[in-house]
């Protein structure tokens, strides 16, 4: 591998071969030297071996979006004695180190020296990187409803009945009167809560009044009626246990929206190409499934008649495989994944199926801007059910017939239940 330089400035390594790594780190397991996470005080920037504990650290250089001057900053500023620490070296404006950074060294298990929960670890990232407010007003409202702070319903009710009210949709038009003032008419829905909490508070024709069969309301007397009644609400808010809640609840909202996946031996296979404990689909009910290891299927493709009349031809005999996406080479059409047993396989697709399940699905919003809607079932880490058939050692070629029990060329692995070896399964595409 060489090192080329990135538009900055800086040097990244050429054409990191994912593939060919999980290849090597699982032979090498296989050969009893145990490959560990890579370390933050340990690692160098390629693997680093310990004849004596017969181990190899992974090298940080190995770690997806790691180029070799983040690896420079991260050996120049050791040694660290816990993350804080490493945190407070190296996050000053102008290092390499940014967000994403940081989120891949410790899915990569860098700090496991200090903590082996990397979820701890990443609570403590959390905690460290995010500015939370000291105090709160009203404008902060629509982020406290966001994390899902508990403000009971009586007080929370008039801010939610006046941003209803005072929605386009319900908008009735000008006070022939008044130009600064707008009239609203209410729903059903809307008239209940005025009836018992409004009405006897303002007055007839002047605050609101009755017009084509609808009730309208006058959105500068509703202001003045609910802003009394937002008072014991913004008390409520500047409470200091208030206060408390808010801030665990902005740290767990954080965390959550942070990370898709938050499964730690998962968090390997994205950032390194290789498990730290075993593979996450090896409880998988193979038998419920119809799938099989790759290890299991002949080497040569086999095949069977079939007969329509006097017409008879060949089909292959199709398998089903399951494993994680680690690499993607387009040029070639190939899939690299890490089946079950830990077997790295290039699958082979034709050009159309590769471009379908290689796209990121989105549209446009209001603001003109993108939308994911799907990312690329091909994005490593990705687990993905495959039928086809064996080509020799460690190739599989993608097909399916339009009769097979097999339906489908690819189906993604949403989730497993560890417990019964039980699946999600997306068998489609999502659509626009």
């Amino acid at each position: 591998m060489g090192l080329k330089d990135n538009e900055d400035g800086t040097q990244k390594i050429g054409n990191t071969n994912y593939a060919e790594i999980s290849k090597a780190i699982y032979k090498m397991k296989q050969s009893g030297i145990n490959v560990l996470p890579p370390s933050i005080n340990n690692s160098d920037i390629d693997y680093v071996p310990s004849e004596e504990k017969d181990i190899i650290y992974f090298g940080l250089i190995g770690i997806s979006g790691i180029n070799i001057n983040i690896c420079q900053q991260i050996i120049e500023n050791r040694p660290y004695n816990s993350f804080k620490n490493f945190y407070e070296k190296n996050c000053y404006d102008g290092s390499l180190i940014t967000h994403s950074k940081f989120i891949q060294l410790i899915k990569a298990g860098c700090f496991d020296e200090f903590n082996s929960d990397r979820t701890i670890i990443m609570k403590q990232y959390v905690i460290l990187s995010t500015p939370i407010k000291d105090t709160l007003t009203m404008s902060n409202l629509p982020e406290i409803l966001r994390i899902k702070c508990n403000i009971p319903k009586d007080i929370i009710e008039p801010y939610y009945f006046k941003k209803y009210v005072i929605n386009k949709q319900f908008l009735y038009g000008q006070h022939p009167n008044f130009k600064t003032k707008k009239l609203y008419w209410l729903d059903n829905k809307a008239l209940k809560y005025f009836e018992k909490h409004c009405k006897l508070k303002m007055k007839e024709n002047i605050d609101w009044l009755q017009k084509d069969d609808l009730t309208l309301i006058v959105d500068k007397s509703l202001e003045k009626v609910i802003s009394s009644q937002m008072q014991s609400l913004k008390d409520y808010i500047s409470d200091p246990s208030f206060m408390r809640e808010y801030k665990n609840k902005a740290y767990i909202y954080c965390y959550s929206n942070m990370l898709n996946n938050k499964d730690t031996n998962h968090w390997s296979i994205e950032s390194c190409g290789f498990y730290s404990n075993q593979h996450e689909l090896s409880n998988i009910n193979r038998k419920e499934y119809n799938i099989s290891l790759f290890d299991d299927i002949p080497l040569s493709p086999v095949f069977y008649t079939e007969k329509y009349g006097k017409r008879e031809w060949k089909k292959y005999e199709l398998y089903q495989i399951a494993g994680t996406v680690i690499d993607e080479i387009d040029n070639h059409h190939l899939v690299t994944i890490l089946d079950i047993n830990n077997k790295v396989i290039q699958c082979k697709f034709d050009k159309t199926d590769y471009a379908y399940y290689k796209a990121q699905i989105s549209d446009i919003n209001d603001n003109k801007g993108k939308n994911i809607i799907e990312t690329s079932w091909f994005r490593r880490g990705t687990t993905l059910i495959l039928t086809g058939y064996r080509m020799g050692l460690n190739d599989f070629r993608i097909k399916t017939y339009k009769n097979s029990i097999y339906n489908r060329k690819v189906k993604k692995i949403c989730s497993i239940n560890n417990q019964t070896g039980e699946i999600i399964i997306q068998s489609d595409r999502q659509t626009i």
